[in-house]
């Protein structure tokens, strides 16, 4: 961001590319460029678990197998879960949700919101939010269905929470919400055509979990915005036009990738089998390195201290 600012009197957005070496560094850019008015655009899309649906479906998820304090107030800061429950509320210019929940376990130390809360204005309040989020979900808990039956169910869900879209949406966020819709009903639909011999009786999160495992793989609509600064996966970097690369998250792992090596196929074996083994990584990627170096473009190399966890990161060989 600081090599952006830095050279913005010489460059537009379209003479600069991004590539984006850790794939989950690519959101996080991409939030923080748009909060400062700059549009992105990715080479490739997406997976639907990244947008605001797939992140929905996953904290759904994640409170129905914990029904805890912290889930829940994880669910409640969805920006549209946030909206729906406050429509609910009787006085939501008056609630903070998060300090609800906070405070009541600070008295309460409950380490499920299950079953029944303390009486007092506290839990009166609290009880008010699990209401609100229970009309979101409608009569899920505790239900056992076939999968083909949580089509319906999980489509309601989805369709109660985007009744009322923000009104404060562009219109590439708009589009990438119903892109995401799109392809979430396509794995739901899906699940109508299943054998009966896999439909056998789950939970919602059991559920919820078969969603989002195939989500992380489904792509939403790829698009381009004029003007755009574009995002490209390392492969790619070389064959890039701008005159200006970024190359983030240089770090090992990533550049070059994590190491093939596998009990049953080890890297030996893979080199007799004519297989990419990390001796053919290494010389690709010093390959497309120095391609891209020898190109006649401003090149900038951005190795991260610490990944997502915290855990540190060592910069790439």
């Amino acid at each position: 961001l600081d090599e952006i600012d830095a050279n913005a009197s010489e460059l537009s957005t379209e003479d600069i590319t991004i590539g984006v070496l850790d794939q989950e560094l690519s959101p996080i850019l991409g939030l923080e460029l748009e909060s400062r008015g700059l549009p992105t655009s990715s080479a490739e899309p997406d997976p639907v678990s990244t947008s605001s649906v797939g992140r929905f479906l996953h904290l759904l998820e994640s409170h129905l197998h914990a029904r805890s304090p912290a889930s829940l107030e994880a669910l409640l800061l969805h920006p549209d879960v946030e909206r729906f429950v406050r429509g609910t509320l009787s006085k939501p210019d008056h609630w903070i949700p998060t300090r609800i929940i906070r405070e009541y376990v600070q008295v309460h130390q409950p380490s499920t919101l299950a079953g029944p809360l303390v009486h007092g204005s506290q839990g009166r309040q609290l009880q008010e939010l699990i209401d609100a989020i229970d009309r979101l979900t409608g009569s899920i808990e505790g239900v056992q269905l076939p999968l083909h039956e949580w089509s319906e169910q999980v489509a309601s869900v989805l369709t109660r929470l985007h009744e009322h879209p923000d009104p404060h949406l562009d219109e590439q966020q708009a589009e990438t919400i119903s892109s995401a819709l799109d392809r979430v009903t396509d794995v739901l639909v899906s699940w109508t055509s299943m054998p009966a011999a896999l439909a056998w009786n789950r939970d919602a999160a059991s559920a919820l979990s078969v969603l989002n495992h195939a989500l992380v793989s489904s792509p939403m609509r790829s698009t381009v915005v004029d003007g755009s600064i574009s995002f490209q996966g390392w492969l790619d970097c070389h064959l890039d036009d701008s005159r200006m690369l970024l190359l983030t998250g240089f770090n090992e792992e990533f550049v070059p990738a994590a190491s093939t090596s596998d009990p049953f196929l080890p890297d030996s074996l893979r080199t007799d089998l004519g297989l990419v083994d990390d001796a053919r990584r290494y010389a690709r990627d010093a390959w497309l390195l120095k391609a891209i170096l020898d190109s006649d473009r401003m090149v900038r190399i951005i190795t991260g201290s610490r990944g997502g966890e915290g855990d540190p990161l060592r910069p790439s060989r």
